[in-house]
């Protein structure tokens, strides 16, 4: 499960470009590995499809835990025992 929201700040940098920040909610359980992969990823994917400058561009990684995280009313930890997620 992941929860993503786009922020466009106002913030500028030198240049007088926007900053975008990206916030992701994902269900503990990634390696650091695949982390790294998504926060390069995203970055990757708001460059090419906005030209924000790489450097200016934020992404925030937040785990949840999975007995946190309800679908429907069950937890993600329940959905995953059960192998529905």
């Amino acid at each position: 499960m992941v929860a993503l929201a786009i922020i466009a700040t106002d913030e500028s940098d030198e240049g007088g470009h926007e900053m975008p920040l990206i916030q992701v909610t994902i269900g503990r359980g990634r390696s650091p590995e695949q982390l790294t992969a998504l926060g390069q990823a995203i970055t990757d994917a708001v460059e090419s499809s906005i030209g924000a400058k790489r450097e200016s561009i934020r992404v925030v990684l937040t785990e949840c835990e999975p007995e946190h995280w309800f679908v429907g009313g069950e937890s993600l930890a329940e959905l995953r025992a059960s192998g529905r997620r």
